[in-house]
């Protein structure tokens, strides 16, 4: 084993950690997003093509993300067991999970976004958000990508730490004002509604806190434990 001055200044608890933490919470909500796919395709026939194949779409970048994170969890405590000086730098797995995230968001953001804009009939807060959702999109791949070469975790997270927390707040706004944007516009449109389409808005705006408002406070949080690592 390699001398202790190769874990100088890195906590392995916040390695391993997350890892593994990351792949089960990835795990068990990619089986909660195969019943809602069962769900989706058995009851709605009569959606658009396009949007049938987002949900498919979502759904196979959902599980190979999941996959490559398990990997990732797979390869740090089974296969580099015993092997600490092995964690210094993250499995490739990982990188490989880096880059597919980002495909996911990028279409549920786009696809709120555009629901955001039909409900609303204006161009600034949906421009807005869409120009969130693509700079996130942007910003991941080489992230991602510089991880291929990564040699080390605190020279990775000293080069990139600062865009990796960008990305964190971009991805918490976006979510954020996507919500608040579509229950505004939904509470507005459910005065003038009929008493029973009132019932229908109201559960709406209740899926629309459950979804966006759950992922962006997830993402807050995301933030401030990495803040917190920082300091």
């Amino acid at each position: 084993m390699d001398g202790p001055g190769i874990f100088d200044g890195i906590n392995l608890n916040l390695i391993l950690g997350p890892v593994e933490i990351g792949a089960y919470m990835a795990t068990l909500f990619l089986g909660c997003a195969f019943v809602q796919a069962y769900v989706y395709y058995e009851d709605v026939q009569k959606d658009h093509w396009a949007i049938k194949t987002l949900v498919g779409a979502e759904l196979v970048f959902q599980t190979a993300h999941v996959v490559s994170m398990c990997i990732a969890a797979y390869t740090m405590t089974i296969t580099n067991y015993g092997q600490p000086q092995t964690l210094i730098a993250l499995p490739r797995s990982s990188d490989v999970a880096v880059i597919l995230s980002p495909f996911t968001a990028f279409g549920v953001q786009s696809f709120f976004t555009y629901r955001l804009y039909r409900l609303s009939s204006s161009l600034p807060l949906p421009i807005f958000c869409f120009a969130l959702a693509v700079t996130r999109l942007v910003l991941v791949f080489p992230v991602g990508i510089a991880g291929f070469s990564m040699t080390d975790v605190t020279s990775y997270e000293h080069t990139w730490g600062g865009v990796i927390t960008a990305l964190l707040v971009i991805s918490a706004v976006c979510d954020l004002s996507i919500t608040a944007g579509l229950c505004y516009h939904l509470c507005n449109q459910r005065r003038s509604a009929h008493p029973n389409t009132s019932l229908l808005v109201n559960k709406i705006i209740v899926w629309t806190i459950e979804t966006g408002l759950a992922t962006g406070l997830t993402e807050v949080v995301q933030l401030i434990c990495v803040i917190f690592c920082h300091s």
